[in-house]
Parts: structure tokens; sequence; C-alpha cells
């Protein structure tokens, strides 16, 4: 049980470091935020055309409402604010 706790430990401890390593990678990349924001709205709007299709109307709301979110994150961080 120890040997299980500490390798538990020790990948904790990496994903600790591997959080902290994204602060400096993250200012080399800034302009994977809206292609990420373009990726998830296509996807909310994916998600959502199938929940239409199954009659599934609340999971439909929920996935454009969530498309809508990511767009205008895309929107802000292409248009309003240009890296």
């Amino acid at each position: 049980m120890n040997v299980l706790l500490g390798i538990l430990q020790g990948l904790l401890g990496v994903l600790y470091l591997v959080g902290g390593g994204m602060k400096v990678f993250m200012r080399t990349f800034p302009i994977l935020t809206p292609i990420a924001a373009i990726g998830l709205a296509v996807e909310g709007v994916l998600f959502a055309g199938l929940h239409y299709k199954y009659a599934e109307r609340s999971p439909m709301m929920f996935s454009l409402v969530l498309a809508a979110l990511a767009a205008f994150v895309a929107y802000g961080r292409f248009v309003l604010t240009p890296l």
C-alpha cells in the first residue's frame, strides 16, 4: 500500500510541475486560446445537431450555450484584442 501511495505522490508532483510549466509555455503560444475556442464552438454545434436528431432538447440547449460562450471567447481573442 505504501508503494502505491508513493507512486501516486510522485505522479501528483509531476502534475504540479507541468501545471507550473504551462504558465511559461502559454506566453510562447498565445494563439492556442482562440484556436481551442473555435474547436470547442464547432464541437458544441455538432453535438447540438446530434441532440436535435434524437429529440433531446435540454442537452441541445446546453451544447448551444457552451458553443456560444466559446465563440464569444474566440471573437474576443481574434477581433477585440488581437494577439
